[in-house]
């Protein structure tokens, strides 16, 4: 459901790409209106392991996703995140319908996705944190 008039579609100068199943091929490409490559990836849901091949396959080595939390959850559950950035900023959403670093299901209880703290700094109020994703632990005490 994007709309035709989408400041990301404004600058001719960048490669746009859509990522969508078959059902969202035909209302894509009439949002992008051949401005963004509509990639069909699967029936329904498309796979971040196969979007990320499909980059990979055009020369792309390094991929940011910058997205919601169930983007990121996608991405996360599938085992395609190598490095989380992570900026802590001094304000406080709330309530259940915030957002949050990941939305979806979350990890089996126990199942923590591990992370390991390469890089931390601070600008003004802010924290700028990188993680790099390490092999799977069981719980916040095997850390």
């Amino acid at each position: 459901d994007l709309p035709a008039d989408m400041p990301w579609f404004a600058d001719a100068e960048i490669e746009r790409f859509i990522f969508t199943g078959e059902a969202g091929a035909a209302p894509a490409r009439q949002a992008a209106g051949g401005r963004a490559e509509v990639v069909v990836l699967g029936k329904s849901e498309v796979s971040p392991k196969g979007i990320l091949e499909f980059l990979e396959a055009r020369g792309l080595r390094r991929v940011l996703i910058e997205g919601g939390g169930a983007l990121l959850w996608s991405f996360a559950r599938a085992g395609q995140v190598d490095t989380l950035h992570v900026t802590l900023t001094p304000w406080l959403a709330g309530g259940s319908a915030a957002p949050t670093l990941m939305d979806g299901a979350g990890f089996p209880a126990g199942g923590f996705l591990p992370l390991h703290l390469e890089e931390m700094r601070r600008v003004g109020e802010e924290v700028f944190l990188r993680y790099r994703v390490g092999e799977e632990r069981s719980g916040p005490s095997a850390r």
